[in-house]
């Protein structure tokens, strides 16, 4: 029985994972050049039912300033965005052409490509009560009260699509060099305010599924996965304290621990995810707190494996190597601790990598293994 409830967790445990929120708001000060806003996954179009199936993005952005500089806002996919991603650092005054050089060459602009075939770019900021310039011919195309809106269509596969904002601009007024790109830094900095949202779905439809709409494809479910799974420990962690209070047993109350930080995980990220589910935010802090509880959970659940396998309380009452096993231990908790931290702030959510690709992950996999080899040694 109590080799299950250590098998239970551990499945639990899996099923411990993280959203990210797709409802984009804020200002953005053109002194930065460029600002990256999300990766967000589309899902694959049905060619029967294009318009509830494909993507949307659409919001208002706009400034109250008097500035007559424009800027440029895109949406790619991964084909053109990597191209454009990477020349961005270019010191150069030709540094806009270079990042969009790939883009030029599918790219739809309604006064320089008019054959371009792919709707990427809208020139910001748009009027504020008005329209985007690309938008001002066909308001019908726009999803009600916004300025701007993109249909996102791909009938083959899901695909991740990238939105960002750059101080780049064609040239309009010069005739001699007329759709040339430009850097449109100016002396004076301008706030521009945003408000955009990425969805999967039609925004008319009344039947949508609201466990899906907001998220990324490849967080889809993820609302009734955390909730299956937190049902599961509402009936597991009672039962657990009610076999724990019959009988006081060291290995069973760290295993109580262990379930009540990984339900009280699973609690934080339903939290987070219900709420992201209506407004496509959520709650950042509980996400975060959520997936550290659940990775103490996993830590403490390593540690009662090897007390288990030192026969602690079991065949002993007292632990050979006491000291050596904690510092083991901690050592290993701060980590995974650190890999927790280095995979939220230094991985770049651009890259299609997870923190078991990068050297704090390879060096945390290596521990990993090391505690798993000595405690099978244990076990003979």
């Amino acid at each position: 029985m109590f080799k299950m409830k250590v098998i239970l967790l551990g499945i639990l445990y899996l099923f411990a994972r993280q959203a990210y929120c797709l409802h984009l708001t804020g200002k953005w000060k053109t002194s930065n050049y460029f600002l990256f806003f999300a990766k967000f996954g589309f899902q694959k179009t049905d060619i029967h039912d294009r318009i509830n199936t494909q993507g949307y993005i659409y919001g208002n952005i706009s400034s109250k300033s008097n500035s007559t500089d424009s800027m440029t806002l895109v949406v790619v996919d991964k084909e053109y965005f990597l191209g454009y991603y990477k020349n961005r650092s270019l010191t150069s005054s030709s540094n806009c052409a270079s990042m969009f050089s790939i883009i030029d060459t599918v790219a739809f602009d309604t006064v320089c490509f008019e054959d371009g075939q792919e709707d990427f770019l809208r020139r910001i900021p748009c009027p504020i009560d008005g329209l985007c310039p690309e938008h001002q011919a066909l308001p019908e195309k726009l999803v009600a009260g916004s300025q701007f809106t993109y249909q996102i269509q791909d009938v083959n596969q899901p695909k991740f699509w990238y939105i960002s904002l750059v101080t780049c601009s064609h040239q309009t007024e010069n005739a001699k060099s007329k759709c040339q790109w430009f850097n449109t830094q100016a002396e004076d900095d301008i706030e521009i305010d945003y408000d955009i949202w990425l969805v999967n779905g039609n925004p008319y439809t009344r039947h949508k599924n609201p466990f899906e709409f907001q998220f990324s494809y490849d967080n889809v479910d993820t609302v009734e996965i955390y909730i299956v799974f937190f049902v599961a420990y509402c009936i597991a962690v009672p039962l657990q304290f009610h076999s724990v209070w019959k009988r006081w047993h060291p290995l069973t109350r760290l295993l109580t621990l262990c379930m009540f930080l990984q339900f009280l995980g699973i609690f934080l990220n339903v939290v987070h995810v219900l709420k992201f589910a209506f407004d496509g935010v959520g709650v950042e802090k509980c996400d975060m707190v959520g997936n550290l509880a659940a990775i103490v959970s996993e830590c403490l659940m390593i540690l009662m494996l090897l007390l288990i396998a030192k026969g602690w309380t079991i065949t002993r009452m007292v632990m050979k190597c006491k000291l050596l096993t904690f510092a083991v231990w901690a050592a290993y908790l701060c980590f995974d601790i650190f890999l927790f931290v280095w995979n939220r702030v230094e991985i770049d959510v651009i890259e299609d990598i997870d923190e078991y690709q990068t050297w704090p992950g390879w060096l945390t996999l290596s521990f990993r293994l090391s505690i798993m080899v000595w405690f099978l040694l244990e076990l003979r």
